[in-house]
């Protein structure tokens, strides 16, 4: 069967018009993907990160030893050495890919090692992570969570433009202050249990 003029026309000009959607489908999927490597890029060079009394770096710059220690507090129980290593390969990787991002936290002046101050479930399209901190010494929690929390919040709102921070609700109160001081809200409806929610509020 045979297509008239008009019809022929109007069938090329659906084709380049699906064509043209492709396109620019495409071209918007390589831009996300280009803008996602340069934020994992971007992350990747936050180190080593340096407040006034602390510096933090990833953790292939500490002691295997160090962190084995904090490992086995966290864990509550003896583990091979081998699997800290494991642990610690793994959270490299994970930051290469843009999905975790732990740093070791060290006294500045003594490199005494204190603990990691870590990213988890970074959804770096949505702008959103889960933040922790692990520390050895119950003492300086509250002197080093005063100062390093707000400098890394600052950095993730402001140079990342990360929109929803989650916070575990045991240490809600360590993050609170400098949640607030940033602008970011804690959301009314939590959606995890015993994880508690805050978003970017821009005023």
């Amino acid at each position: 069967m045979s297509l008239t003029g008009n019809a022929f026309t109007k069938q090329i000009c659906v084709k380049t018009s699906a064509d043209n959607d492709k396109i620019k489908l495409s071209e918007a999927t390589a831009n996300l993907v280009k803008k996602e490597a340069q934020l994992i890029m971007n992350l990747k060079n936050y180190r080593p990160v340096m407040t006034t009394h602390y510096t933090l770096d990833w953790l292939n710059a500490f002691k295997l030893k160090d962190i084995h220690h904090l490992r086995e507090v966290e864990l509550q129980q003896r583990q091979p050495l081998v699997q800290t290593a494991s642990f610690v390969n793994q959270a490299m990787s994970q930051l290469m890919h843009g999905k975790t991002a732990i740093w070791g936290i060290k006294q500045t002046n003594s490199d005494q090692f204190l603990g990691t101050f870590s990213l988890f479930q970074i959804d770096l399209p949505n702008r959103a992570a889960t933040v922790q901190a692990s520390l050895l010494m119950e003492g300086s929690q509250t002197e080093l969570l005063t100062e390093v929390v707000p400098h890394i919040l600052r950095m993730l709102q402001t140079d990342l433009k990360f929109q929803t921070i989650f916070v575990p609700q045991v240490q809600e109160k360590q993050f609170a202050p400098a949640l607030a001081e940033l602008k970011f809200e804690k959301s009314l409806q939590q959606k995890q249990p015993q994880i508690v929610e805050y978003s970017y509020q821009l005023k």
